[in-house]
């Protein structure tokens, strides 16, 4: 079974997802590759942000939150991304789960 893992600051504001694919084929885990880089590509093009996205058997995506004037934006975007997440959990049950963590962030 595959998970996604939700990384949260102290706000409770997604900071980053990990995504640890066991079956690299099934359907959720393509899915979910394809939100993943329509979520990197919106937050490029549309905020001119560069997350950091990593795609391999493990995937990641940075979200970089040092512009606090778009936390709006980034909210909007990754709130759709987790929407589609949720769905794919419910229409996959046995191949996806979906877990939040907190990070403590230093400063």
């Amino acid at each position: 079974m595959g998970e996604i893992l939700i990384q949260r600051d102290e706000q409770n504001r997604i900071s980053g997802l990990t995504v640890r694919a066991v079956c690299p084929e099934s359907e959720a885990t393509v899915s979910t590759r394809h939100f993943l880089q329509a979520t990197a590509t919106s937050m490029d093009e549309y905020l001119r942000l560069n997350p950091q996205l990593s795609m391999g058997q493990e995937m990641h995506l940075g979200i970089d939150r040092s512009t606090p004037s778009l936390n709006r934006e980034i909210d909007a975007i990754l709130a759709t991304l987790l929407i589609g997440f949720r769905l794919l959990e419910q229409e996959y049950p046995d191949e996806l789960s979906i877990h939040d963590e907190a990070v403590s962030v230093g400063v």
